[in-house]
């Protein structure tokens, strides 16, 4: 937007017949708002453009974010997934005495509405993810971080088999994993959070299926046999509070707000891999967010 500075004249006292100033050169008020009318057809182009492309329930996190920063982040790389491994190679140091720092670890990373590639793998069925100043752009797959938290905002309204969108992070050993998650629209559609050996859903692993109507699965992957089929929680607008994940030698234990779904399941892996992530059928629809994220190690 154009300002304009007003100049306010006053006399100096001087008796002296006042000699005529020179004109002050710049753009006239009608440059101006020539100016302005380009500005704002610009910027509303813009803004119809990201409505329209990105997915519609996180298009405004991005111009949120866009609007608020300047200037906005230039593409530095796109990877191909999964094909390509991200890496995070730090800076060379110029000074003897400097050492360079830990990356912020896995969830931290949602507190700048960052997917860090230093953190996370996608998992995007061989497609590809744009990368914005270290941090992966998955919106176009319904994923976002946004104040600390993991969305999945996304619809499908075309004939499909099934698709799985996710991100992987390694997991220490000896470990509990908590969070909690909010589900706001389930269709067609199942909240992922699994244990896998590799970056891949078909390694072996754990899987714990979020379904409709508060229904839990925990399934063997990848063959996706059931051990613990149909648990049915009674949530409050489904939100689920304190859910915790614990491995403790060969053996698995779930518990969901307080309540004892699995208790010393055997498996026959030793996870190194967290998956978070949606499966979704043919018109389909997720709106799911998962929060206060925390790996520990016992």
């Amino acid at each position: 937007m154009a300002h304009t500075d007003e100049v306010n004249q006053k006399g100096s006292g001087n008796t002296k017949s006042p000699k005529k100033s020179k004109e002050k050169r710049g753009i006239s008020p009608a440059g101006w708002a020539a100016i302005s009318a380009i500005g704002v057809a610009a910027v509303g182009c813009i803004g119809t453009i990201v409505a329209a492309v990105l997915n519609p329930d996180l298009a405004q996190v991005i111009l949120d974010k866009a609007i608020g920063s300047t200037p906005t982040p230039a593409i530095i790389s796109t990877v191909s997934i999964p094909t390509s491994s991200p890496t995070n190679t730090p800076p060379l140091s110029t000074n003897p005495t400097d050492t360079p720092e830990p990356p912020i670890i896995a969830s931290k990373d949602w507190e700048a509405d960052c997917i860090s590639i230093a953190n996370w793998k996608p998992d995007l069925e061989n497609e590809t993810a744009e990368i914005y100043n270290d941090c992966y752009d998955l919106v176009p797959w319904g994923i976002g971080a946004n104040n600390g938290n993991l969305l999945f905002t996304t619809t499908s309204n075309q004939t499909i088999s099934a698709m799985e969108y996710g991100i992987f992070t390694p997991l220490p050993q000896n470990k509990e994993f908590h969070f909690s998650i909010q589900i706001k629209t389930l269709n067609n559609s199942e909240v992922w959070i699994g244990f896998f050996d590799q970056n891949s859903l078909q390694s072996k692993g754990i899987l714990v299926a979020i379904q409709p109507d508060d229904n839990f699965d925990i399934r063997e992957m990848p063959s996706q046999v059931e051990f613990a089929d149909n648990i049915h929680l009674y949530s409050e607008a489904g939100d689920y509070e304190n859910i915790q994940i614990e491995f403790i030698g060969s053996s698995l234990y779930v518990t969901v707000d307080g309540q004892p779904i699995l208790a010393g399941y055997p498996i026959s892996i030793s996870p190194k891999k967290l998956f978070l992530g949606y499966r979704m059928l043919s018109d389909g629809e997720i709106k799911a967010t998962i929060r206060s994220m925390e790996i520990r190690k016992k």
